[in-house]
């Protein structure tokens, strides 16, 4: 199954604490085989909140 992540799921990986998505949701959806595609957008917001 593909699943489109939306920034929010990655933002811990910032870290950027996210009360209801924990750390490793990334890696527990590719460990149960989903596909995970990711817009182009979502690198530049992801850099913006680091950068903060």
């Amino acid at each position: 199954m593909r699943v489109l992540l939306d920034t929010t799921y990655l933002l811990p990986t910032v870290g950027v604490a996210i009360k209801e998505i924990s750390k490793d949701t990334v890696i527990k959806l590719l460990s149960k085989n989903y596909e995970l595609s990711i817009s182009e957008i979502t690198f530049f917001e992801l850099s913006a909140k680091a950068a903060k």
